[in-house]
């Protein structure tokens, strides 16, 4: 297997999907306030994962964050590990409420690569047929035009303890505004300007593909799908899990040289490490070496001269 590449400082595209596609997140009040407040508390716990959207479908969830320090993983394993107990909990249930697949955290590109995925990710209720507007969207979303406020989630009831809890019994969720667009209210607007561009763009499309007679399925009978069932369509046994993802062939072949360069040097540094060297340098992105071994780590990417199979 190879090692995962966690470039601090990098976008993420983080998707996960729940066992057999089962609407264990269906919204309700109490699975809204759980969710929220798990990923309240991962992103409390991890200071570096700046988030940017967020979606929590019936069955799966979205979200885009920048991960300033190389956190994904823990960051990923306390939202899921938390919500999967929280959920069976809430169920009354014990086995998986994620898939076994791991999950999938691919790196975006550029600002116009984090643009797309942010509006992919607010119109996933509609280019579902669910509701007309992400908006009304009944289960936990938090969307760009909520970046100025300030979400205030109380630490429910179920299955967190109500005495002597080392948790917190609130936490604070804040969006953030990509770097690319500077720490300034000027930024801020043209981030959100650049947003709704695209958003208004997709919901056309989106609108424009709609048959005659096509209805939504609507909030009520969204809240009323048993959180047990699942889609009647198929899902594809094998799925493509990307490392990286670009609408830019060029800046695809930059973040494959990036991505294969670490390989190749991981591999050379692990093999030194195995053979008793303890002072031998990991590339830049090591993640389980580095908390595990704490060994030491270059401060700048090393890239290899190699062309990618895809030119």
């Amino acid at each position: 297997m190879l090692p995962r590449f966690i470039n601090p400082g990098s976008v993420i595209f983080a998707t996960r999907r729940t066992s057999e596609r089962r609407y264990f997140f269906r919204p309700d009040k109490v699975t809204n306030q759980g969710i929220l407040y798990c990923l309240g508390l991962a992103l409390q716990n991890c200071p570096g994962i700046r988030l940017f959207v967020a979606m929590f479908m019936s069955n799966h969830s979205h979200l885009v964050y920048e991960d300033e320090n190389g956190e994904a993983p823990k960051f990923t394993m306390e939202l899921n590990r938390n919500i999967a107990k929280f959920m069976n909990c809430h169920l009354k249930r014990k086995e998986n409420v994620w898939s076994n697949d791991k999950a999938s955290l691919p790196e975006l590109g550029d600002s116009n690569d984090t643009i797309m995925k942010i509006v992919y990710t607010v119109l996933n209720p509609v280019k579902a047929g669910l509701v007309p507007l992400p908006t009304r969207w009944p289960g936990v979303k938090l969307l760009p035009t909520d970046i100025d406020k300030e979400i205030v989630v109380e630490r429910p009831e179920k299955f967190f303890r109500k005495k002597n809890s080392k948790l917190p019994e609130k936490v604070t969720i804040k969006l953030c505004v990509p770097k690319d667009y500077g720490n300034t209210v000027e930024g801020k607007y043209n981030y959100l300007a650049k947003y709704k561009e695209r958003l208004d763009s997709e919901l056309a499309i989106i609108m424009a593909e709609r048959k005659p007679g096509d209805r939504w399925l609507g909030v009520e009978k969204i809240k009323k799908v048993s959180p047990f069932s699942s889609p009647k369509t198929d899902s594809p046994l094998w799925r493509l899990k990307p490392n990286f993802l670009s609408a830019e062939k060029p800046k695809r072949i930059e973040m494959w040289k990036k991505w294969k360069s670490f390989q190749i040097y991981y591999r050379i540094a692990f093999d030194e490490f195995r053979n008793g060297n303890r002072d031998v340098e990991f590339p830049l992105g090591t993640y389980k070496m580095r908390l595990q071994q704490n060994v030491r780590v270059t401060l700048e990417h090393v890239i290899y001269e190699i062309s990618p199979p895809f030119e």
